[in-house]
């Protein structure tokens, strides 16, 4: 698998691959407005929707996606509860982090495309009724939006390097905390490792991301 351009983001972020990794979703926020289904952009829309088929492809589960105003929190979340016609719940994303994303330059697609798998793997936990709580089920989210990124790229290290900013930059050091999501070091590492596992089958990654997050899960001081 190419890995040329991944190695500065690693060396850059203190990051080895191997080794340890990844507990419930974190409770859905309120949006400041009304749900939505267009960003106003008709060609990002057609891109937000091609990248939802193929999430759907890849996980096999079918959320609703809808967009909501997000300025004063720039996020993502996923819910079980089913906000349109689709039954596997819902995934919601907000137009400000849509938008911070895309203003990074030529990789700011491929982080929307991380931030999204990261939900819909969210709505995979929920149908196979995930046992994992807490951090570890957020960085075993984050190992299969990893997966995602090397079937949807084949591997291109581009993806994961945009990946990897955005999550890195989503990393918290609040341990203790319900809604601790990793530390950005653990939470590229678990990315990274579902990136390298990208050519197993779904059921092989899912089970191996677990056992990823618990390892990572248990490494941080809030474990010791």
């Amino acid at each position: 698998m190419p890995l040329v351009g991944l190695a500065p983001l690693l060396l850059a972020l203190g990051v080895t691959c191997g080794g340890a990794a990844l507990v419930a979703p974190s409770p859905a926020p309120r949006s400041s407005g009304p749900w939505s289904y267009t960003t106003g952009d008709a060609r990002l829309d057609a891109r937000l929707r091609a990248e939802a088929t193929s999430l759907a492809r890849v996980f096999g589960v079918l959320p609703n996606l809808v967009l909501f105003e997000d300025a004063q929190n720039p996020n993502a979340y996923a819910s079980e509860r089913s906000t349109g016609p689709l039954s596997d719940g819902t995934v919601a994303i907000g137009l400000t982090l849509i938008a911070r994303q895309l203003g990074q330059g030529a990789r700011g697609e491929q982080a929307v495309a991380s931030i999204l798998a990261h939900e819909w793997s969210h709505i995979l936990q929920i149908r196979q009724r995930c046992m994992l709580a807490g951090t570890a089920r957020e960085l075993h989210a984050d190992f299969l939006a990893g997966y995602y990124l090397g079937r949807r790229y084949g591997g291109v290290a581009d993806a994961a390097v945009a990946a990897g900013r955005a999550v890195y930059q989503q990393g918290d050091y609040r341990f203790g905390d319900g809604n601790h999501h990793g530390t950005p070091i653990e939470r590229v590492q678990a990315l990274m490792q579902g990136f390298l596992h990208s050519h197993l089958s779904l059921p092989l990654a899912y089970r191996l991301g677990e056992r990823c997050a618990l390892a990572l899960g248990t490494s941080g001081p809030s474990a010791r």
